[in-house]
Protein backbone atom coordinates (compact mmCIF):
# COMPACT_ATOMS: atom_id res chain seq x y z
CA UNK A 1 0.00 0.00 0.00
CA UNK A 2 2.80 2.76 1.03
CA UNK A 3 4.75 1.59 -2.47
CA UNK A 4 1.21 2.11 -4.55
CA UNK A 5 0.98 5.82 -2.73
CA UNK A 6 4.85 6.38 -3.09
CA UNK A 7 4.15 5.62 -7.07
CA UNK A 8 1.25 7.83 -7.64
CA UNK A 9 3.11 10.45 -5.45
CA UNK A 10 6.21 10.17 -8.02
CA UNK A 11 3.94 9.98 -10.63
CA UNK A 12 2.08 13.39 -9.90
CA UNK A 13 5.55 15.36 -9.23
CA UNK A 14 6.34 14.00 -12.61
CA UNK A 15 2.93 15.40 -14.63
CA UNK A 16 3.97 18.64 -12.62
CA UNK A 17 7.05 19.12 -13.70
CA UNK A 18 6.36 18.18 -17.55
CA UNK A 19 3.23 20.67 -17.40
CA UNK A 20 5.32 23.52 -15.70
CA UNK A 21 8.45 23.50 -18.37
CA UNK A 22 9.23 26.05 -20.31
CA UNK A 23 10.38 24.59 -23.44
CA UNK A 24 9.35 26.64 -26.67
CA UNK A 25 6.30 25.82 -28.02
CA UNK A 26 6.27 23.13 -31.49
CA UNK A 27 3.45 25.28 -33.05
CA UNK A 28 2.47 29.20 -33.51
CA UNK A 29 -0.73 30.35 -32.72
CA UNK A 30 -3.09 29.08 -35.22
CA UNK A 31 -4.02 31.94 -38.09
CA UNK A 32 -7.87 32.88 -38.14
CA UNK A 33 -9.86 32.02 -41.13
CA UNK A 34 -12.88 33.17 -41.89
CA UNK A 35 -15.02 36.26 -44.13
CA UNK A 36 -14.94 39.81 -42.86
CA UNK A 37 -18.62 41.24 -41.91
CA UNK A 38 -19.41 44.57 -43.28
CA UNK A 39 -22.25 46.58 -42.61
CA UNK A 40 -23.15 49.55 -45.18
CA UNK A 41 -25.33 51.85 -43.61
CA UNK A 42 -26.88 53.83 -46.63
CA UNK A 43 -27.63 57.45 -45.83
CA UNK A 44 -28.09 58.31 -49.81
CA UNK A 45 -31.45 57.97 -51.48
CA UNK A 46 -30.50 55.02 -54.12
CA UNK A 47 -29.76 51.54 -54.16
CA UNK A 48 -25.94 51.05 -54.22
CA UNK A 49 -24.33 47.75 -55.65
CA UNK A 50 -21.41 47.34 -53.58
CA UNK A 51 -17.86 45.54 -55.00
CA UNK A 52 -14.72 45.06 -53.18
CA UNK A 53 -11.05 45.27 -55.13
CA UNK A 54 -8.60 42.86 -54.42
CA UNK A 55 -5.63 41.65 -56.33
CA UNK A 56 -6.63 43.40 -59.32
CA UNK A 57 -10.32 42.18 -59.54
CA UNK A 58 -13.75 43.79 -58.65
CA UNK A 59 -15.85 41.28 -56.73
CA UNK A 60 -19.48 41.95 -56.22
CA UNK A 61 -21.07 41.82 -52.97
CA UNK A 62 -24.27 42.43 -52.67
CA UNK A 63 -26.87 45.79 -53.31
CA UNK A 64 -26.98 48.24 -50.53
CA UNK A 65 -30.68 49.57 -50.07
CA UNK A 66 -31.20 53.29 -50.24
CA UNK A 67 -31.73 55.15 -46.64
CA UNK A 68 -31.15 51.50 -44.83
CA UNK A 69 -28.00 49.32 -43.69
CA UNK A 70 -27.38 46.30 -45.01
CA UNK A 71 -25.01 43.72 -43.77
CA UNK A 72 -22.93 41.79 -46.03
CA UNK A 73 -19.86 39.34 -46.06
CA UNK A 74 -16.30 39.46 -47.97
CA UNK A 75 -15.93 36.04 -48.28
CA UNK A 76 -12.56 34.13 -47.04
CA UNK A 77 -10.90 33.54 -50.60
CA UNK A 78 -10.71 37.15 -50.91
CA UNK A 79 -9.15 37.81 -47.50
CA UNK A 80 -7.27 34.61 -46.52
CA UNK A 81 -4.70 35.48 -44.25
CA UNK A 82 -3.80 39.29 -44.58
CA UNK A 83 -5.14 41.17 -47.25
CA UNK A 84 -5.44 44.88 -48.85
CA UNK A 85 -8.91 45.48 -49.99
CA UNK A 86 -11.05 48.89 -51.24
CA UNK A 87 -14.63 49.13 -51.28
CA UNK A 88 -16.38 50.62 -54.17
CA UNK A 89 -19.90 51.44 -54.71
CA UNK A 90 -21.86 52.12 -58.04
CA UNK A 91 -25.04 53.85 -57.17
CA UNK A 92 -28.18 52.53 -58.80
CA UNK A 93 -29.21 54.93 -62.09
CA UNK A 94 -26.16 57.22 -61.28
CA UNK A 95 -22.92 58.20 -63.03
CA UNK A 96 -22.13 58.89 -59.47
CA UNK A 97 -19.56 55.87 -58.01
CA UNK A 98 -17.58 56.20 -54.79
CA UNK A 99 -14.36 54.47 -53.63
CA UNK A 100 -13.19 53.53 -50.16
CA UNK A 101 -9.40 53.93 -48.91
CA UNK A 102 -7.61 51.20 -49.33
CA UNK A 103 -7.41 48.94 -46.04
CA UNK A 104 -5.58 45.69 -44.19
CA UNK A 105 -8.37 43.55 -42.98
CA UNK A 106 -7.92 40.30 -41.49
CA UNK A 107 -10.28 37.23 -41.63
CA UNK A 108 -13.26 37.81 -38.42
CA UNK A 109 -12.83 41.50 -39.01
CA UNK A 110 -15.51 43.96 -39.25
CA UNK A 111 -15.89 47.19 -40.96
CA UNK A 112 -18.68 49.83 -41.46
CA UNK A 113 -18.92 51.84 -44.62
CA UNK A 114 -21.16 54.74 -43.76
CA UNK A 115 -22.35 55.26 -46.96
CA UNK A 116 -23.71 60.06 -47.15
CA UNK A 117 -25.89 61.36 -49.26
CA UNK A 118 -23.31 63.35 -50.89
CA UNK A 119 -20.86 60.21 -51.27
CA UNK A 120 -17.66 61.96 -51.27
CA UNK A 121 -18.21 62.11 -47.59
CA UNK A 122 -18.52 58.46 -47.32
CA UNK A 123 -16.21 56.73 -44.35
CA UNK A 124 -14.96 53.29 -44.02
CA UNK A 125 -14.12 52.38 -40.37
CA UNK A 126 -12.71 48.79 -39.17
CA UNK A 127 -14.56 47.47 -36.18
Amino acid sequence: MRNARLAVLILMLAVTAASCSRGRKSESAPVPSGPVSLRVENHNWANVTVYVLHDGQRTRLGLAAGSKTTDLTIPYWIVRQVSTIQLYGDPVGSNESVASQAVTVRPWMKLAWTLETDLSRSALAIQ
